[in-house]
């Protein structure tokens, strides 16, 4: 079949993602596909397009090649069964750019489109396995171009990898949307009655909430003020174990997934991120353009470039109860430090309009 082609239409770009389940990477490309399809076609092409979380813009098109097994040969075979699907698809359609997100991704369209993708790079190579590993080296040389979400992960990609073909985009932000939200009322759950702080994300390992739970199990200055962690994950029960190990039941809330997480950092008394590991965490941008004042851990990549090594936020040791404690006491304590860092918070992530972000994305493709 030839590829379709209309002169009068405008021209068509594909986002390539496993899934739009959740997550940062998915988020990113639904806020993304709404400024794209302003002024582009929009094909966003998943593998898996069972129960979206996200909204978006564009033709959703499923693929459906769902990961089937973890071993190395079932792996090598979805991956050579996802590149032969997309090698298909763009061979029926001609794209203006390619954009993958995440190495689920990123591996098949290369292998689809050598020379044309622009791969999307959101985790440190660090914590990634070997195998994983071994096909970034192979495959990312043959992208059009790698990139990174942080200048950290960048820099990364240059000393470990050897990559010269990077760039450095961060997440958008869609202010509009987000101060909408913002500014609604509180639905279900209804709003704390209690003063409290607030932490969001996927309830895995590598968003150190058992570290924050056992920082906050530590606070005498928190003793009137409750810990509400939105999200869901696989670490739910063993949180739930330790909330309860530490007699914080009442204290310690997990309401699950949001829509509207915009509302609870607009009245959070201060927001933390606890994770062990971050590319460029969305909710730590997100909570800063609700005007939340945030601590955050000095993970690898991410928060130290976000708050500007401490100007817009307070930064601790990442894995340490103690010291995230000692951090999230100080800012109990200290009005003016809060509101300090209250009226701040949106000049550390003005640069980051949709409008912005949106621009560079385009300008790499073309």
């Amino acid at each position: 079949m030839l590829p379709e082609h209309d002169a009068g239409s405008r021209p068509a770009l594909a986002l390539v993602i496993y899934s739009l389940y959740g997550g940062g990477a998915e988020r990113v490309v639904s806020v993304l596909s709404g400024y794209l399809a302003r002024s582009h076609q929009v094909d966003i092409i998943v593998f898996d397009a069972s129960a979206p979380a996200y909204a978006y813009q564009g033709n959703l098109i499923n693929l459906d090649c769902p990961t089937r097994g973890q071993g190395g040969m079932a792996k090598a075979f979805n991956l050579l069964r996802r590149s032969l699907r997309l090698r298909r698809q763009f061979r029926h359609k001609t794209y203006a750019g390619i954009y993958a997100f995440m190495e689920s991704a990123n591996f098949a369209a290369i292998l689809a489109a050598p020379g044309q993708v622009v791969a999307s790079v959101r985790i440190t190579p660090e914590v990634q396995s070997g195998f994983t590993r071994f096909l970034m080296r192979r495959l990312y040389p043959h992208a059009r171009q790698v990139v990174a979400v942080s200048r950290g992960i960048r820099d990364m990609l240059a000393e470990d990898m050897g990559l010269a073909n990077l760039a450095h985009i961060p997440n958008p932000l869609d202010f509009e949307r987000i101060h909408a939200q913002g500014a609604q009322p509180f639905t279900v759950p209804a709003r704390p009655v209690r003063p409290y702080i607030l932490a969001a994300g996927r309830l895995h390992h590598d968003k150190g909430f058992d570290v924050l739970i056992a920082a906050y199990a530590r606070c005498r200055g928190l003793q009137g003020t409750d810990l509400v962690i939105l999200g869901e994950g696989m670490e739910r029960a063993a949180l739930e174990q330790q909330i309860t190990a530490l007699g914080l039941n009442g204290r310690v809330q997990l309401p699950g997934q949001t829509g509207n997480p915009f509302v609870w950092m607009q009245h959070a008394t201060f927001f933390v991120l606890s994770s062990r590991f971050e590319g460029y965490p969305n909710v730590l941008i997100e909570a800063l353009a609700c005007g939340c004042p945030v601590i955050a851990t000095n993970c690898p990549t991410g928060p130290y470039e976000i708050l500007q090594g401490g100007g817009y936020g307070v930064l601790v040791e990442s894995g340490n109860p103690v010291a995230l404690a000692q951090g999230m006491e100080s800012l109990i304590a200290d009005g003016v430090e809060r509101e300090r860092l209250r009226a701040a918070a949106k000049t550390a992530v003005r640069h980051l309009t949709l409008e912005q972000v949106g621009e560079q994305w385009i300008r790499l493709g073309a």
